[in-house]
C-alpha cells in the first residue's frame, strides 16, 4: 500500500511539474523583452529549468515520507490480577505511546470503538490471531497491536505483538518490565518506541534492570 501511495504522488509531482513548465513558457513570453531571461539562441537557460525542478519538488520528500506511515489500531490487551480500567488504560497508553513515536497513523479508540459497533464485532474475548485479523480487516488497517499483562512476583511484565494484517504473520513481538502500576505510563511509551524501532530496522536499546520491592500499588 505505501509503495501505490509513493507512486501516485510521483505521478501527481510529474504532472504538476509538466503544468509548472507551460506556466514558466506562458511567463518567459509575458516578460517584457529587457527582463526577459534567454540564451543567445532563444532557448531557456537550463538553470531556468532548474530553478522549476526544485520549485516544484521541494514539498515531495514530506509527502511520500507522510504516505509511507503504517496504520495502526491497538487491541484491547489482556491482563491478570487487574482491573478491567487498569487493562484499558494500559491500552490507552501503549496507543498514545504509537501516536508519540510520529511513525505511524494510529486509529483512536473512539473511532475503533464506532466502527467495530457498525459492524457488531465483539472486541471483548477477540484473543486468537484470526480473530485479530479479522478485526484489523474491518478497521482497515495494515497493523494490529495486541498485547498482555501480567503479574510476577513483585513486576509486571507487559508484552505487545504486532500483526501485519495482509500475511496474518507477527512481525514484531516486544516486552517490558514494569515494577510498579505508577510507571506504567513511562513503561508503555518506552515498549511504543521499542516497536517502532524494530518495525524500522534500529537497534532497540535494552532497558535497564530496576530493583523491585514488595509493596503493592494502585494505578
Amino acid at each position: 500500500m505505501p509503495r501505490l501511495a509513493i507512486h501516485c504522488f510521483s505521478r501527481v509531482y510529474t504532472a504538476l511539474f509538466a503544468d509548472c513548465l507551460q506556466f514558466l513558457d506562458t511567463l518567459q513570453t509575458e516578460i517584457p523583452s529587457p527582463l526577459r531571461v534567454t540564451t543567445t539562441n532563444g532557448e531557456k537557460p537550463k538553470v531556468f529549468t532548474v530553478f522549476a525542478l526544485i520549485f516544484v519538488l521541494a514539498g515531495f520528500p514530506t509527502a511520500t515520507e507522510s504516505s509511507a506511515k503504517s496504520t495502526i489500531a491497538v487491541a484491547e490487551f489482556d491482563g491478570q490480577d487487574l482491573s478491567a480500567s487498569e487493562i484499558a488504560g494500559v491500552t490507552d497508553f501503549v496507543r498514545t505511546g504509537l501516536v508519540k513515536t510520529n511513525s505511524f497513523d494510529i486509529v483512536d479508540r473512539r473511532n475503533m470503538e464506532a466502527i467495530l459497533k457498525e459492524h457488531e464485532f465483539q472486541q471483548s474475548g477477540c484473543t486468537s490471531q484470526e480473530c485479530t485479523i479479522k478485526m484489523g480487516k474491518l478497521l482497515n488497517v495494515q497493523k494490529m497491536v495486541t498485547g498482555a499483562i501480567v503479574q510476577l512476583d513483585y513486576e509486571y511484565i507487559i508484552t505487545a505483538n504486532v500483526i501485519d494484517i495482509e500475511t496474518g504473520k507477527i512481525v514484531v513481538s516486544e516486552r517490558i518490565n514494569s515494577p510498579e502500576k505508577k510507571q506504567f505510563a513511562d513503561n508503555c511509551d518506552e515498549l511504543a518506541q521499542n516497536i517502532a524501532d524494530r518495525l524500522s530496522g534500529k537497534k532497540v536499546k535494552k532497558a535497564k534492570k530496576v530493583k523491585v520491592s514488595p509493596a503493592r500499588d494502585t494505578l
